[in-house]
Order: structure tokens, then C-alpha cells, then sequence
């Protein structure tokens, strides 16, 4: 049990390298605190929480092989393993348009995906849906489920104390987070994933040798016609994902650019940007975010 993952990361180490010097170093600031100063800090003590995925609810630990630590294990472990090989291979040209395998692309955007559902913003927001459903469930529902599933004597003695089981159960926070945190083991997102695979996608590299891409404790950004947003924002008519990937390249995905070609659905473009662009992708991240991470002190000054 003393090798059990603790220490773990909403934004993992493998995607935290791309930003850090030789010795996994990088500046941290916690913009939106009063008083809070630029640090340099090792990328292990940064966007994590203790054992915020780890199962304590019996029954659900159960269903899930009896691991409290399935979680961490299973759901992110191979995409971590791969992306930062991915990674090298997609910043590695410049140029030309590079294909990836069609294995290698879903691991890059599963990495995506994970990111944004494994935030604690996101698993809050999924605890609370769940709840708001379940409560709906139990007003309109709990009486004929219970009719039709046990005996009249049983519902005439204990069928008030049943319903109040189970509506403190939805209100436990505890039991709430882990069902989130279950619902990161469905990791092969494959509708979300052949979704993301119709669209054009792009490298966008910065062209000045002083120019560098921040990234934050919350990576993956949307844009839409209504401005930035934490939120996915799939259900828009038109939406892009700002992903920032290493300290020079930013990849992007927008609806606006169909694939025709199927065949070039792996394909991704080089962009060319300049300062500018850099620094207004460089404000949209610290705006979507309250931790933004560097790998010079200079890029966060900057946005001071």
C-alpha cells in the first residue's frame, strides 16, 4: 500500500515537461491570489491534490475491481506513457504538414480530452450534475421504483427511512466525487474523440526566438462567438480549442475547417505566428485560468 498513488496530478507531469527546464523546473504564479509572487518550482509540486482520485465509497470501489487507486492506474496510464514521444514527434518539423498514425492521434487527443474532464472545475461541475439528476430521480420516481421492487411490507415500515438513505447519499460530497472520479475510467471516449477527427488541426508555432507559450492548471481552452470559456463548448455553432503543447507550439482545433479527406484526418498544419498572436493566446490562458506555469520568468511578468 505505501507505493499507492497520493500525490496526484490533474495536470500530469509527462504534459508539465514541455514547459520545464533539464532539471523539470518552471515558474508558477498564482495570478488571482492577492500578494502572490512569481516562484520557480519542480513540476511535481504543482497542479495536484491529494488523492483527489483515489475511491473510498465501498460499493463503488467494488465495481471497480477493489482498487481505491484504479483511477489513476487505469485511466490516464497509457495516454501518459505515449504523449510525450507524440509530442516530440509533432513539434520535431516545421514546414510541412505532418501525419500522424491514427494511434498516435488519439492518444494526443485523448490527452486533450483527459485534461479538461480530469479539472478539478470540470469533476465539480459533473458531481453536481449527477446530484441534480439523482434528486429529479427521487422526486418524480422513487415511489413506483420502490413499488415495483420490494414487498408492501417492507415499504410500509421502512420506506421513509430508505428514501432518506438515499437522498443523504446524493448530498455526500464524498460519494459524489467518486462517482466523477469513476467516470474517468470510461477513457475511450470514441464519439468525442471521431468527432475531433473531422476537423482540420494545427500547429501554431511561434516565429520570434524570445517569443514562448505560458501554459496553467487548466490547459485546455475553448473559444467561441460569446468570448472564452472553462466550459467544453462542443454544443456551440462555432467553437475552437486553444491547447497550448509545449513552450513554442500551440496546437488548434477549429469547426470552421472541415477535413474533406478522410485520408488527411491525421494531418496536422503548420501556422507561422507572430508576437502579437502569441501574446494574445498568452492572455486568453491566464484569463481561463488561476495558476499559469512558464518556462521563463519573462513570459509571466509580461502579463502583469
Amino acid at each position: 500500500m505505501n507505493n499507492q498513488p497520493k500525490k496526484q496530478h490533474h495536470v500530469p507531469k509527462c504534459y508539465l515537461q514541455q514547459f520545464a527546464d533539464n532539471n523539470g523546473n518552471v515558474y508558477y504564479w498564482k495570478h488571482k491570489q492577492e500578494k502572490s509572487t512569481i516562484k520557480q518550482i519542480n513540476i511535481s509540486g504543482i497542479c495536484y491534490i491529494k488523492d483527489q482520485f483515489t475511491i473510498h465509497d465501498d460499493y463503488i470501489k467494488k465495481i471497480n475491481e477493489n482498487d481505491a487507486y484504479i483511477v489513476e492506474k487505469k485511466a490516464f496510464e497509457e495516454v501518459e506513457n505515449k504523449y510525450p514521444k507524440i509530442i516530440q514527434n509533432i513539434i520535431a518539423y516545421q514546414t510541412t504538414p505532418k501525419a500522424l498514425t491514427e494511434d498516435d492521434m488519439h492518444i494526443f487527443l485523448e490527452m486533450i480530452i483527459s485534461l479538461k474532464r480530469r479539472s478539478p472545475i470540470m469533476k465539480k461541475q459533473v458531481s453536481e450534475i449527477y446530484t441534480r439528476r439523482m434528486e429529479e430521480e427521487l422526486k418524480h420516481n422513487f415511489s413506483q421504483f420502490i413499488f415495483q421492487n420490494l414487498p408492501k411490507e417492507v415499504i410500509e415500515m421502512y420506506g421513509n427511512e430508505i428514501e432518506d438513505e438515499i437522498r443523504n447519499k446524493i448530498k455526500d460530497e464524498s460519494y459524489t466525487k467518486d462517482i466523477a472520479n469513476a467516470a474517468l475510467l470510461n477513457y475511450r471516449l470514441e464519439d468525442i474523440n471521431n468527432h475531433f477527427y473531422q476537423y482540420k488541426k494545427f500547429i501554431l508555432y511561434a516565429s520570434a526566438e524570445s517569443d514562448e507559450f505560458i501554459t496553467s492548471n487548466d490547459p485546455v481552452i475553448f473559444i467561441t462567438n460569446k468570448g472564452l470559456t472553462k466550459d467544453t463548448a462542443l454544443g456551440e455553432k462555432n467553437w475552437e480549442i486553444v491547447y497550448p503543447i509545449s513552450k513554442k507550439y500551440l496546437f488548434l482545433l477549429s469547426n470552421n475547417y472541415i477535413e474533406e479527406n478522410i485520408n488527411a484526418r491525421t494531418t496536422m498544419y503548420p501556422l507561422k505566428i507572430d508576437t502579437e498572436i502569441v501574446n494574445y493566446i498568452n492572455a486568453c490562458i491566464k484569463e481561463c485560468s488561476d495558476e499559469i506555469i512558464a518556462y521563463s520568468e519573462s513570459a509571466l511578468i509580461h502579463l502583469k
